[in-house]
């Protein structure tokens, strides 16, 4: 029956356990044989002796073929879930006990602990508590054929008692060395056997080897890496993602290949996607998702990110933030910033104290709204934006090609290859982005106060309050700059003596020095106490130089203007 197994040396115990064993793989390999042959229809009988067979499984082991075993029977998931649970109260026990809940006859204290570390562990350092944690299935993917049962985890903790009170239906019947017995519930097994599984503490370290006693977040790449054909994903990312720009390509995939050669450092910069929808933003996205599908999150609700509780951050490596942050959210801001670019950042789960660890977050933004983030004029550093191109939007035969192409591991494994040994990045530094037209435009939107009146005033043309003076200047006070922005009835738009002084002036910090965003030093006339204002074309040199440079000034608030000004109006 068993070829090499001499039963004559075995006890009555021991030989129930092994047929016991025996016969449960049998039932997984009927049910994995039912699932896998999904044309044939089944019969009444077929299905029933089906849940037969998973009524032996462990719980682990259901809870791993769950939906696919409900799919392939026809019947809901709950439905099938009942019928295991009765198949398990019919069945027979060693003592003759027929009571809820308990394993088969043959199971010991070894084994009872022996399936719960399948699924349990024991943390004495969770946010400075002790914690039970669980390897659970995410239900949220469960069924995505994205993900297999290794990386499809999330870890949830468990408090001692909430520990205790799930398995307090849970019985088993032991015996002792005298034939007695004892039922008793499994969740007391476990946690008192010196057993029972256990760490120290638990990090998130990607590419690290971590000792026995920390439990790594980490799952390690999806695919392994291999030779292959990525010309599909280069010529979406070189034509649709940087609109032909060599250069942003070039500096793209220098960005990616530095991320996945380091992943235990955090991406130092966003990149961000701007551009319709249907134009394939997410199409590249999904390609570096499949490369680390157990660390890698979607999120759209901005809640996910400024909110109090992050816990699902702390495992995150790729963050996805669709249409997830409007550039205005001056409450989200700082958080944003410091995803993006604090080596250092806090978690806080609920009911656990707020811990600090390390940021290995690799953030990637896409957006169709104008304004997607706060972008300081001149010196922003943390964001490459790029427009994405229309030119394939509506094309769904060239996007049912992508998708296919990203659907095999395959191809995934040739793109993990590229990135991590066939890119050239020596002396590459992300934390130096290159300078887009796109992010000039999302300078613009962020502007405020004594910025954003004066931008305007440069893209319109007007000057309010103005006389001309000789060589093509004017001159305008302060008071008319204030009483203009007002009748604006601009929100972000604070005005006051002190700005527009910084602004027009000669802007320095305490020890004289100038200060990071400097003024345009106009100079002053007294009687009444003017600024002397250049010629536009001038004045608008100078913010090119000082700030940033608009692709055309006359688009740059969409005013319109036909045809462009070049000379001030006064108004």
């Amino acid at each position: 029956m068993i070829e090499g197994t001499d039963f004559s040396t075995m006890t009555d115990e021991e030989l129930k356990a092994l047929m016991s064993d025996k016969a449960h793989n049998e039932s997984m390999e009927r049910i994995r044989a039912i699932i896998a042959d999904s044309e044939r229809k089944l019969s009444t009988e077929e299905v029933e002796s089906v849940i037969d067979d998973a009524s032996s499984l462990t719980d682990v082991e259901f809870d791993r073929l769950t939906k696919q075993l409900a799919s392939r029977l026809g019947i809901r998931v709950g439905t099938l879930r009942n019928k295991r649970k009765e198949r398990q109260r019919r069945a027979p026990r060693a003592s003759g006990d027929s009571g809820d809940g308990g394993d088969p006859a043959h199971e010991t204290r070894k084994s009872v602990v022996q399936r719960l570390n399948e699924r349990y562990f024991c943390v004495e350092n969770y946010g400075k508590r002790f914690r039970i944690c669980a390897e659970e299935i995410d239900p949220e993917f469960a069924s995505d054929p994205d993900f297999t049962e290794s990386n499809n985890r999330i870890l949830v903790p468990y408090r001692r008692d909430d520990f205790r009170a799930a398995f307090e239906n849970k019985y088993v019947t032991l015996y002792g060395p005298n034939g007695e017995t004892r039922r008793t519930d499994e969740g007391v097994i476990w946690i008192k056997s010196e057993y029972r599984r256990q760490y120290k503490t638990v990090t998130f370290a990607p590419g690290v080897k971590t000792s026995d006693s920390v439990y790594n977040l980490w799952r390690g790449w999806s695919v392994p890496p291999a030779a292959g054909d990525i010309n599909l994903f280069r010529d979406h990312v070189f034509e649709v993602v940087c609109s032909g720009n060599q250069a942003y390509y070039d500096f793209l995939l220098k960005t990616l290949a530095w991320w996945f050669r380091h992943p235990n450092e955090h991406g130092a910069i966003a990149i961000v996607q701007r551009g319709a929808k249907g134009t394939g933003k997410d199409s590249f996205v999904r390609a570096l998702a499949r490369l680390v599908l157990n660390n890698f999150l979607a999120v759209s609700n901005p809640v996910h990110i400024s909110g109090r509780f992050n816990s699902h951050l702390q495992h995150c490596w790729l963050l996805h933030l669709n249409e997830a942050f409007w550039g205005g959210d001056r409450g989200a801001e700082g958080t944003l910033k410091m995803l993006i670019s604090d080596p250092i950042i806090p978690i806080e789960a609920k009911g656990i104290d707020v811990i600090k660890a390390k940021n290995h977050l690799h953030v990637i933004m896409s957006s169709n709204s104008d304004w997607i983030v706060p972008a300081s004029p001149g010196d922003e550093r943390r964001y490459f934006v790029l427009d994405v191109s229309e030119k394939r939007r509506g094309d769904s035969a060239y996007f049912d090609k992508l998708h296919k192409w990203i659907a095999d591991s395959k191809n995934c494994g040739a793109l993990l290859q590229h990135l991590l040994h066939e890119v050239s990045i020596g002396g590459f530094n992300p934390r130096i982005p290159l300078h887009t037209a796109a992010l000039d435009r999302q300078s613009g939107h962020s502007l405020c106060g004594a910025e954003a009146i004066w931008f305007e005033l440069l893209c319109s043309g007007l000057l309010p309050g103005g006389t001309k003076l000789k060589n093509g200047e004017h001159a305008v006070t302060t008071q008319s700059l204030i009483e203009w922005a007002n009748k604006q009835n601009r929100h972000r738009w604070e005005s006051n003596e002190t700005l527009w002084g910084k602004l027009l002036g000669t802007n320095t910090n305490g020890s004289g020095e100038s200060a990071i965003r400097p003024g345009m030093r106009f100079g002053k006339r007294d009687h009444p106490r003017r600024w002397v204002i250049p010629p536009l074309a001038a004045c608008r040199a100078l913010w090119e130089e000082k700030r940033f440079a608009p692709d055309a000034w006359e688009y740059a608030i969409q005013t319109n203007l036909t045809p462009e000004p070049q000379e001030w109006t006064l108004v």
